[in-house]
């Protein structure tokens, strides 16, 4: 799901120009970061919520 997303953004910014290919790529990589980081806190949130509840 989120290659298909990054792929589709990737096409997008191509069309316009090869500097903003770059820093597309980047943009990639910072909405990847973004991602595994939000999923984390969930999974820790989620733990949390199991050690309170087991107190």
């Amino acid at each position: 799901m989120i290659l298909s997303q990054s792929h589709l953004g990737s096409e997008v910014f191509m069309s316009t120009s090869p500097l903003t290919e770059m820093r597309a790529e980047n943009f990639q990589v910072l909405i990847a970061l973004c991602i595994i980081l939000v999923q984390l806190c969930l999974i820790t949130a989620n733990r949390l919520e199991v050690l309170i509840q087991r107190v």
